[in-house]
């Protein structure tokens, strides 16, 4: 069964932008999906836009992420939920005010929520 570990979300941030994995060459960092919140466009924007912010959580702490536009399609099909478990390779941060996550995969199964998570 996937667990959680406690201090890889910190590991994630401090590699951000960088192509070297926190984990093993055969893992992937396992994070908790605990929020999802759409974002707003702008005022200036004539589309409305379909981008989200997710919470991850690592059962130590969490932070906000954006999606790809690739992964963003998983929240409209409704395949990511809250308490679901997610795999994802790496943070990318190109432009503020979040990083984005890369190559988010969800574990179909959800999950209750487990510690509770520093904003």
């Amino acid at each position: 069964m996937a667990t959680l570990t406690p201090g890889i979300l910190l590991k994630l941030l401090q590699s951000m932008n960088s192509h070297t994995k926190v984990t093993d060459n055969h893992r992937y960092s396992l994070l908790q999906v605990i929020g999802i919140v759409p974002a707003l466009s702008t005022v200036d924007s004539l589309w409305p836009h379909h981008d989200f912010y997710v919470q991850l959580f690592d059962s130590l702490s969490s932070t906000y992420v954006s999606l790809s536009d690739r992964d963003t399609d998983v929240i409209l099909t409704n395949w990511l939920q809250l308490c679901q478990f997610v795999h994802l390779d790496r943070f990318i941060f190109d432009s503020p005010p979040v990083s984005i996550a890369a190559n988010v995969c969800p574990i179909v199964r959800r999950h209750p929520f487990i510690g509770t998570p520093d904003p």
